[in-house]
């Protein structure tokens, strides 16, 4: 097996909490996290899709890596994403997340994803092997954040292919949904060569069939310890009660991710009542008491009340 299997596992795509005046309520996210690592989890990610990294300045991107690397427990991993506009940022963020005693484990790095029309594997690649020659250096892992609905790029499989071969990327954090991506490059590289995490709780079973490692899931970011527990369910062999168990976990998480991650936050705070003021920032700043009572419905309807 790879140097990286410490990779496998369950991991929280954290959310990022914001007051009534839209800025980031640092007091409030240092709790969450705090949360987060008293949980079942292998590991935390910061400030990817569902922490709405596209949101935040650049500066708060680099103030939450110094925060999560104080809060953090060390027991946990933490991921950092550096998914940026420019290879520039991703270094500055980068050098950020793997400075100090409590360097981040792994970088998540996507494509650039507004000027997509002009992004090639060839520049793509040479943004990934930027990040990567750094985290090289600290020890660290490097995962490509596969996302193509909301990045409009796909990297070819040649390009992934290389990548994988030469050591700079040793994962996939997989968005996607679509096994068939991974079954593509399985059968390239098989289990050992490189960690696929998949980002869907819907197509995690399928994902895990199919020779994954493990998950990064928005689902965790309010129900971090039920997603251990489908984890757990499948390694050990469990098939009834993984399935039932993500019929469930699917069902609450259809429900709260269909209205954004405005609806992640209001199933954060239908979970944990600390969290119940957190929102958003505009146009994507909260949901509505009618979709806040959707939820709790959910929850309910599958036994998570």
């Amino acid at each position: 097996m790879g140097d990286f299997d410490y990779l496998h596992g369950i991991h929280a795509a954290a959310l990022t909490l914001f007051g009534e005046d839209e800025a980031v309520d640092w007091g409030a996210w240092e709790e969450y996290l705090a949360w987060l690592g008293a949980s079942d989890l292998d590991g935390i990610l910061i400030m990817g899709t569902t922490g709405e990294f596209t949101l935040l300045s650049l500066e708060e991107r680099l103030q939450g890596i110094a925060l999560a690397q104080q809060v953090v427990p060390e027991k946990k991993r933490l991921l950092v994403n550096v998914g940026a506009m420019t290879t520039l940022d991703a270094l500055r963020l980068s050098e950020a997340a793997l400075a100090g005693a409590r360097a981040a484990d792994a970088l998540l790095c996507g494509p650039p994803y507004y000027h997509q029309a002009a992004l090639t594997d060839e520049r793509f690649g040479d943004h990934l092997w930027a990040v990567a020659e750094l985290a090289q250096e600290a020890g660290a892992a490097v995962l490509y954040y596969h996302i193509p609905k909301v990045s409009h790029f796909m990297p070819s499989m040649g390009l992934l292919s290389e990548t994988i071969s030469s050591a700079p990327l040793q994962g996939i954090k997989d968005s996607d949904g679509v096994v068939d991506f991974q079954r593509s490059l399985r059968a390239r590289h098989p289990q050992g060569d490189f960690v696929h995490l998949t980002g869907s709780i819907p197509a995690s079973l399928e994902s895990w069939d199919a020779a994954g490692d493990g998950g990064i899931f928005g689902s965790a970011s309010s129900m971090p310890n039920e997603c251990v527990a489908l984890w757990r369910h499948w390694r050990a062999g469990e098939r009834a009660e993984a399935e039932e168990l993500h019929r469930r976990l699917s069902a609450v998480w259809k429900t709260a991710s269909s209205m954004g991650i405005a609806g992640a936050r209001a199933l954060l705070g239908a979970r944990e009542k600390a969290f119940a003021k957190a929102t958003g920032r505009r146009p994507f700043a909260s949901v509505t008491l009618d979709q806040v009572e959707e939820i709790r419905k959910a929850l309910a309807d599958q036994g998570f009340a």
